[in-house]
């Protein structure tokens, strides 16, 4: 497989157009978001899902995060969403944070094994843009092997992944570096499932 790689410094809207349609056909592209890369492929389509999962070598069992372009999109995933999940999105969506929420059922199994859902609004442009694009939610995770660290680059990327995913839109170094905070609103509190540069004291103080 020929794997394409938009540069940072000369992305524009043919190649987010181009990087989409991919997305459409079912192909996996690698994508910035201001944390780490992510690998992503469209939500609806199964079959991408799983080449996700198997480029990563991980266990089918864990689940794959839903990013999204505006907070209206939540719905196309969630449901019985609580009203402390729209106060934390104000203050923290675009942004660092994963939230975990209950799943529709019309959410494939192969995004998450369980009865919830993690969505993320990112605010990179390269990544909005993309998702804007595709006007569907993109699935992603982590561009890495499972057991290893999570690449910051996309130039990083292009050297691992070449050959094995249809395109990588570069957008240079990540801002932050690291994974987004994780935290569980299907609960009565808040729960932290990772850490990331969001706090839970940040999140209690949000609502």
């Amino acid at each position: 497989m020929k794997t394409l790689f938009f540069p940072n410094d000369l992305i524009n809207e043919n190649d987010i157009n181009q990087a989409a349609l991919l997305l459409k056909q079912g192909q996996i592209v690698a994508f910035p978001t201001e944390t780490v890369y992510g690998l992503g492929a469209l939500i609806y389509n199964d079959k991408a899902l799983m080449e996700i999962s198997k480029l990563k070598g991980r266990q089918g069992s864990k689940a794959l995060t839903v990013h999204l372009s505006n907070i209206d999109d939540v719905s196309l995933v969630a449901e019985n969403i609580p009203d402390c999940f729209y106060k934390i999105a104000d203050k923290f969506f675009p942004g660092p944070l994963t939230v975990l929420l209950k799943k529709k059922n019309t959410v494939s199994s192969l995004v998450s094994k369980n009865d919830k859902v993690g969505v993320r609004i990112p605010s990179c442009d390269i990544a909005l843009k993309l998702i804007e694009k595709v006007g569907a939610p993109i699935v992603g995770t982590s561009a890495n092997l499972s057991s290893s660290l999570p690449l910051t680059t996309g130039k990083d990327v292009y050297a691992f992944f070449k050959g094995k995913i249809a395109a990588v839109l570069d957008g240079g170094i990540c801002d932050i570096g690291y994974s987004s905070t994780v935290v569980d609103l299907t609960s009565k509190e808040p729960v932290i499932l990772r850490e990331g540069i969001i706090t839970l004291d940040e999140i209690m103080h949000s609502f």
